[in-house]
């Protein structure tokens, strides 16, 4: 009912700029681009509001333990930065890997933490020195569900949440993830190119 109204709104305004009076709004070229301004704003909060509605109903019954990845890269605290950045961001597709100790994280390093260094002091700088720790991250865990993940991962503004389970790195949440697995739930058969209910059920390895 929005985007309809909107619509009205915006062929209304442009009627009115050529010479159509509208009761109340009257007729003319400002109250004509003022009027479809009007239903250009109402037809896009209501498109917002269509997809968001949409993206929750997907998330409805899903946790992260069915998106996030498992066993993936980590890296000692002591690891140098030379061997990081040669061994995990050139040649991987990761730019920011969890610091482990015996299973527990310790903290998260970036593309953007070794940014902070100079290149000369590579050899000798540790991960540890580097990386933001884990009290300062924005965590999740299995069993939480993948709406609340989400939101996480967007108010946070952050690509990754470390996935924990009783003080223990199980996996990570990566927003691309996330974004694929919607892309995925996407379905025509919901007649107007909507979600499918429910969604698929992934596992990455």
């Amino acid at each position: 009912m929005g985007q309809g109204i909107g619509w009205v709104f915006i062929v209304l305004g442009i009627a009115m700029t050529f010479g159509l009076r509208v009761p109340f709004f009257g007729t003319g070229l400002a109250s004509g681009l003022w009027l479809a301004f009007i239903g250009w704003f109402v037809r896009g909060a209501a498109s917002q509001a269509t997809g968001r509605v949409a993206i929750e109903e997907a998330f409805v019954g899903h946790v992260v333990g069915e998106v996030m990845r498992r066993d993936g890269p980590a890296v000692s605290p002591d690891l140098p930065l030379t061997a990081f950045v040669h061994d995990h961001l050139i040649r991987g597709d990761e730019r920011a890997l969890p610091v482990v100790l015996g299973g527990h994280l310790l903290g998260l390093v970036s593309s953007a933490d070794v940014r902070t260094v100079p290149t000369g002091q590579w050899p000798w700088t540790r991960v540890s020195s580097v990386m933001r720790p884990e009290a300062l991250l924005a965590v999740t865990s299995p069993q939480e569900p993948l709406a609340a993940a989400f939101d996480r991962l967007v108010h946070e503004d952050v690509a990754q949440l470390p996935v924990l389970d009783e003080g223990e790195l199980v996996g990570m949440l990566h927003r691309r993830d996330v974004a694929r697995w919607l892309e995925l739930s996407w379905s025509p058969r919901s007649g107007s190119g909507g979600l499918a209910p429910g969604g698929p059920r992934l596992r990455h390895a």
